[in-house]
């Protein structure tokens, strides 16, 4: 048993207009790094592209948050 001391994960990527809003295609990480109290270990991440503002279809530049659930190890 640990505690979840810290998660964060910012990631910028420059993309094209039309990139399809998928995981893999907005280049969405699989792990994550967490801090427990058992030092940094990697996490899986269920990302919810779904959820998120990004319009594949806009031809402005985009800023959007997607919110993911972390599968503790």
């Amino acid at each position: 048993m640990f505690d979840l001391n810290t998660l964060f994960c910012e990631f910028f990527a420059d993309l094209p207009n039309g990139t399809e809003k998928t995981q893999k295609a907005l280049k969405l990480p699989e792990t994550v790094t967490i801090t427990t109290t058992k030092g940094e270990q990697k996490a899986s991440v269920k990302w919810d592209v779904k959820g998120c503002s990004y319009d594949p279809s806009s031809v402005d530049r985009q800023t959007f948050n997607v919110k993911g659930t972390v599968t503790l190890p």
